[in-house]
């Protein structure tokens, strides 16, 4: 995320990046967007880094009485079925699930062959997401 910010030229304001923990992602989301909008200059979008942070964002913003995306626009990092049918659909962007399988069972054949070693040990593999433009994410 912050790479692609830094390539393309968007200030990385790390005030507007908010960890939440696992263990209580429901609160912790809505403690994070409660700070984020309470700024002199508020955020006027949100990019949840996986499903049920999005899923928690889409509660809070509603129960806030704000609207997506007039109010706030909503992007979240993999893309679930159920995207397609929330009010309004949610933009994401959908991973390769296909091909990540894929290249896990190539590198795990390849230990398996090779007595738990892989050729390329610090090996990366990189796979193409793409972004399902939906209508929470505005214009």
């Amino acid at each position: 995320y912050k790479d692609a910010l830094r390539k393309h030229k968007v200030q990385v304001r790390k005030k507007n990046i908010c960890e939440i923990p696992f263990d209580d992602i429901y609160n912790q989301v809505g403690e994070a967007i409660k700070k984020l909008l309470a700024k002199p200059n508020p955020v006027t979008a949100l990019y949840a880094v996986n499903n049920s942070i999005a899923k928690a964002c889409l509660e809070h913003i509603t129960e806030m009485n704000l609207r997506v995306p007039e109010d706030i626009a909503l992007l979240s990092y993999d893309d679930i079925d159920v995207f397609k049918f929330c009010t309004p659909p949610v933009t994401a962007v959908a991973q390769p699930l296909h091909e990540i399988g894929d290249q896990a069972v190539d590198i795990l054949l390849e230990m398996i062959k090779n007595n738990g070693k892989v050729k390329q040990a610090n090996r990366q593999v990189i796979l193409p997401a793409k972004i399902v433009k939906r209508k929470s994410s505005g214009k």
